[in-house]
């Protein structure tokens, strides 16, 4: 920007800011796709997806305090801009990778139709592990794990339930007692 006369500074600036935005928002897609195809299972795109998304807020978090311990050191060595250099030479180092990448191979695409077919005939679900979930959600939860029953016969026994009473008795026994309403 230094470069362009004092009346187009500004209009520069809002140039490099409007592209910078804009070519941000459009390789994003780009590299969710990107992502979900270098995966070698649609079994684990999740937890691809989960670190790549930690990873870019890492890079949000830290990034300025990197930039700026460089921009700092680049000053007190009389150079003003070190840190866009690095930066730049950190992006052409990107771009130079993302030529070396392939497209997937036949083998990564048989083993995701394999993970589908896997996911359709509900052959991930184990039985056990249904039933030991089901086991822990009905069960209280203590804080105190001395006193919590390990077995069943450990359970106290449930309490025994009311005696029955004869229907003609009851009758009686409500008439004798209910109260009388005012007419």
């Amino acid at each position: 920007m230094i470069l362009l006369p004092q009346q187009y500074q500004i209009v520069g600036i809002c140039f490099c800011l409007f592209w910078r935005v804009t070519a941000q928002a459009l390789t994003f897609p780009p590299n969710n796709i990107m992502l979900a195809n270098s995966a070698p299972s649609k079994l684990v795109l999740g937890a691809i997806n989960g670190v790549a998304g930690s990873t870019a807020s890492l890079s949000r978090a830290f990034g300025p305090a990197i930039t700026g311990f460089i921009h700092s050191k680049g000053l007190s060595i009389g150079v003003s801009g070190l840190s866009w250099w690095v930066t730049g030479l950190i992006c052409m180092l990107g771009a130079a990778e993302s030529m070396l990448m392939q497209e997937s191979s036949m083998e990564n695409k048989v083993a995701d139709l394999m993970d589908e077919v896997a996911i359709d005939d509900g052959n991930l679900i184990d039985p056990i592990s249904i039933d030991a979930a089901i086991v822990a959600a009905t069960q209280p939860r203590v804080h105190d794990t001395k006193d919590v029953p390990r077995m069943a016969e450990d359970l106290p026994p449930p309490p025994p339930p009311p005696p029955e009473v004869d229907p003609a008795a009851e009758s009686s026994l409500t008439a004798t007692t209910a109260p009388r309403m005012p007419r």
